[in-house]
């Protein structure tokens, strides 16, 4: 008799059927989840775009071609964090210019960069020298690349022997037949003129080259054979001459070119055929040091710019500028540039690219020259033959600045031949002496308990330095104002900057550029005050769209509250330059350049 299955047994479910259903539920949960992330990227996006209430700001960024590829990269990876300066959505356009090319676009009268990045310091000079007013600050290097010779590889297996001292009799011996292009960014060419010249000396790694030793007998000799020797168009392109080396199509005699470490890596690796080798000579060798410049408008900061046809708050843009110059300081962007093939100082856990072709070492080298200074490069620019910079139109009306100077007992430390109180009082000194009549200065001191009124004391108000104060011309009173000025107790840096810029904005001088220029050396110690979004907010509410002030700083020394005096720096247009000590040139700079 046929057996059958009893009805308690145990029945098994279909295993297609509980995949079925299975998959049933993974769509569910995958269309839900896709759901709600389009509704929070949403509401992120409507967040994003309610607090844009000035619209849209697109801050655009001269760049030399070298550099330009990863800043490109970068200005993406900023637009992606959706960022919002004075209520307005900032977005970032890079665009590749050589040196002479964003020289041109600074002197439009209106438009042009809000940011520029070029190859080097000489091309900086070289708007200093004809444009001072429209840099902003003191530039910041992002990256660097040392200066190689670029040259086929027969012909590097016969100059690597060579030192920078050399060139020039090696030139005039003809076995060395080194180009010297000036044209497009051509700063390697200068660079290895300076590195000609100053290893010539008693001590190459000591100071910096000058335009006197430039135009001097050695200068004027290394000049006469390195360039006036030199084979080949002067007024070629540095990269049209690394293609006529690899193609064999150079003009007779063209063995090597300058160009950077960085630039001869992507060239090889971007043309795919025979690559180049690099030629290091001996000695301190010259660096390419990328430095970003912010750039003012033509008319000052409170003329107004252009975004194509559309009229931009010059304030606002110089903010995003500024914003987006932070952003690329940041040690966490410093690997992208070396993995790009640059050099960064302190990079964390960067690696270079791989280079089988070994131009890239990943290390800096061993001897590096001092950067040469504003008139050398002038002079090497015109020995070569590079273009001079244009002029722009000036500012409108000079300056009017508020000095909120830091009189804390630390400034009392010794740095150099005086205190760090010293030294900042004769820098701020020296430049009230270059400074016209018509310009407008006040100075202020804060630490604590200085007056009933607050941690501050107003030394000498703001105004004209041909004005009397007290029957004394200002511009003097101001120079006793600093002489008298001694260290006192603590730091309240945040009260005192807000009454200085509710000062400066009730006191707007129509036409200049307003600023307060804050010179300190510790953090705010104020424990009645010590919020930086409180400081923030303080300054929104003084704030006037209409009488724009700008915040600018000078750091001396290390500092646990310069990311907040940034961010409030930022917020206004303005700037933070950090100097390693009181005794250290750059302060001087930083001052000559922040008050104007």
């Amino acid at each position: 008799m046929a057996r059958h299955r009893s009805a308690s047994g145990n029945r098994r479910v279909s295993r297609g059927l509980i995949l079925t259903v299975a998959a049933v539920f993974v769509v569910i949960a995958v269309v839900i989840g896709w759901l709600a992330l389009r509704d929070h990227a949403g509401d992120a996006d409507d967040r994003a775009a309610a607090s844009c209430v000035n619209g849209d700001v697109t801050v655009p960024v001269a760049a030399a071609p070298s550099i330009a590829p990863v800043l490109t990269s970068l200005a993406e990876s900023y637009s992606d964090v959706h960022p919002v300066v004075r209520d307005h959505c900032v977005t970032v356009r890079v665009h590749p210019a050589d040196g002479s090319t964003a020289l041109q676009e600074i002197a439009a009268p209106d438009g042009g960069p809000a940011l520029w990045v070029p190859q080097s310091a000489a091309d900086v000079a070289a708007l200093r020298s004809a444009s001072p007013e429209r840099i902003d600050g003191n530039p910041v290097s992002l990256a660097a690349s040392p200066v190689v010779l670029a040259a086929p590889q027969s012909a590097a297996a016969t100059l690597q022997d060579l030192a920078w001292n050399a060139l020039p009799a090696r030139q005039s011996a003809g076995t060395l037949g080194l180009a010297m292009p000036a044209g497009g960014d051509a700063a390697p060419t200068g660079l290895t003129l300076a590195a000609a010249i100053a290893d010539a000396g008693p001590d190459p790694t000591g100071t910096a080259l000058t335009g006197k030793t430039v135009d001097g007998p050695r200068g004027q000799a290394a000049t006469a054979a390195l360039v006036g020797g030199a084979p080949g168009d002067r007024a070629a392109e540095p990269g049209d001459v690394l293609t006529a080396l690899q193609q064999s199509t150079a003009p007779e005699g063209v063995r090597a070119v300058p160009t950077t470490a960085e630039e001869l890596y992507r060239f090889n690796t971007d043309s795919g055929a025979a690559p180049l080798s690099a030629v290091r000579p001996a000695g301190p060798t010259p660096v390419v040091d990328y430095p970003a410049v912010l750039l003012r408008p033509a008319g000052g900061s409170a003329a107004p710019t252009r975004d194509g046809d559309r009229a931009v708050d010059a304030q606002a843009l110089s903010a995003a500028a500024s914003d987006f110059l932070n952003y690329l300081a940041r040690p966490e962007q410093a690997s992208r540039f070396v993995q790009s093939g640059f050099l960064v100082t302190g990079a964390p856990d960067a690696a270079s690219p791989a280079d089988t072709n070994g131009v890239l070492t990943g290390a800096p080298p061993a001897q590096v020259l001092p950067g040469p200074a504003d008139d050398a490069l002038a002079a090497l620019g015109a020995a070569i033959g590079a273009p001079a910079a244009p002029a722009t139109p000036a500012a409108s009306s000079g300056g009017a600045t508020t000095v909120l100077l830091d009189v804390s007992g630390s400034m009392g430390a010794n740095e150099g031949a005086g205190t760090r109180l010293s030294n900042v009082t004769r820098a701020l000194a020296d430049r009230l002496g270059g400074l016209p009549d018509s310009d407008s200065v006040g100075l202020w001191t804060y630490s604590s308990g200085l007056s009933d009124s607050g941690p501050y004391r107003v030394i000498v108000p703001t105004g004209k330095l041909s004005d009397q104060v007290d029957g004394t011309q200002r511009r003097q009173s101001l120079v006793t104002g600093l002489d008298a000025a001694r260290p006192r107790a603590a730091t309240h840096t945040y009260r005192s900057l807000q009454a200085a810029y509710s000062s400066a904005v009730q006191g707007y001088v129509d036409g200049a550029v307003n600023s307060v220029l804050l010179i300190t050396d510790g953090p705010n110690d104020d424990q009645s005050f010590k919020s930086t979004q409180a400081l923030l907010d303080a300054i929104g509410q003084a704030a006037d769209p209409a009488r724009p002030v700008r915040i600018d700083i000078i750091v001396i020394g290390p500092n646990d509250d310069v990311d907040s005096l940034r961010s409030v720096a930022t917020a206004t247009g303005g700037t933070v330059t950090e100097v390693p000590s009181s005794a250290d040139p750059g302060l001087g700079g930083a001052v000559d350049a922040l008050l104007r």
